[in-house]
């Protein structure tokens, strides 16, 4: 725990001090673990808060087609002043109207209610793609994160390398000034010590790009100086084969996907089925209106059921039913090659 309060403050000292740095300064490394690098990705990375706010989209959008279902109130004023002219004698004519619609769509064959269960399945379906982003960015930010580790280790390992055909170098101008060896030895070692340099150079670059990498995908500055804590535990694991195919059909997220894929074209089917049946529209209205203004006069109530059916439409309400069902059937084959090829990868 108070490694990891260190850490947190100072993150918080170098995004905090960051923002006063010019193009030529750097802040202090960042030490961080693996645990912490994931914790500040999953706060940080644009795909993730891309994924939130995709999902916060279609929770209003649920919020909107349950609203649809509801009652419905509108309010109307309306003024207007006419010139008329009548046997050449000018006449002005004032008109103010005040209305109050209240509507309710008692019976819709399905249509409102289905939509509202595929808005259910989206929100469902964008709670799975938050997830994915999530082990998409653990994933990611645990490849970054050791490759750096990887890359520190050959420049280390590089930067030993050139001390060593140094010291070299060192010995055999020494030899040769007394005469031990020839010149041809010195030269071969001053090419061996130029080619070391340039093996330096290339992974002091790795290393950077390894960096720059392990920075984009926690969403902080690419120049941020990063000290990754050496430490790599073996942890046995212990899930036989079948343990894993569960647990890939029931996690994965592109499975679940996939199953909430069929369920939404279903409904979408059973919308297109339901235009062939009624709906039913209930609707109460009150006006008023007055040669003067605001127009409050002359109350008119009134309160009507509407029945709309399709008698007859040159085959379109078919047309969609079969669209629709195309769409079930392609959702279906979709997830049969969804979880084939999910499994094979569970296998391999």
């Amino acid at each position: 725990m108070r490694k990891q309060r260190t850490w947190k403050k100072s993150l918080a000292a170098f995004i905090a001090g960051g923002m006063l740095l010019t193009g030529t300064a750097y802040a202090a490394p960042v030490e961080l673990t693996l645990d912490n690098a994931v914790d500040t990705a999953l706060k940080n990375n644009p795909a993730i808060k891309v994924a939130e706010s995709e999902k916060k989209m279609y929770d209003w959008d649920l919020k909107a087609k349950k609203a649809a279902t509801g009652i419905n109130i509108t309010a109307t004023h309306t003024d207007g002043w006419a010139y008329l002219n009548k046997s050449k004698r000018l006449s002005v004519y004032n008109k103010f109207d005040n209305k109050i619609n209240l509507g309710w769509t008692a019976y819709s064959g399905g249509r409102l209610e289905n939509d509202v269960k595929r808005a259910q399945i989206n929100q469902k379906i964008y709670d799975w793609a938050l997830t994915k982003s999530k082990y998409q960015i653990r994933y990611d930010v645990t490849g970054a994160y050791y490759d750096l580790l990887y890359r520190r280790a050959d420049l280390n390992l590089q930067e030993e390398s050139l001390q060593r055909v140094q010291r070299h170098l060192k010995n055999t101008t020494a030899q040769y000034n007394v005469g031990v060896v020839a010149k041809s030895d010195v030269l071969a070692v001053e090419v061996l010590v130029a080619g070391t340099e340039q093996k330096l150079v290339m992974a002091k670059n790795t290393y950077d790009v390894a960096m720059a990498r392990l920075n984009s995908v926690m969403g902080m500055p690419l120049n941020t100086e990063l000290a990754v804590a050496n430490k790599m535990d073996y942890s046995e694991f212990k899930l036989s084969l079948d343990e894993c195919i569960d647990k890939a059909i029931k996690n994965n997220p592109d499975i679940r996907q996939s199953v909430l894929r069929i369920d939404y074209a279903d409904k979408t089917k059973a919308i297109a089925e339901g235009q062939r049946l009624p709906m039913i529209n209930m609707g109460l209205s009150n006006s008023w209106n007055d040669n003067k203004f605001p127009g409050t006069s002359d109350s008119n109530l009134a309160a009507g059921i509407t029945l709309t059916w399709s008698v007859f439409d040159s085959g379109r309400i078919t047309a969609d039913v079969r669209k629709a069902e195309a769409g079930v059937e392609m959702a279906r084959e979709a997830q049969r090659q969804i979880v084939d090829a999910d499994l094979l990868g569970v296998r391999q």
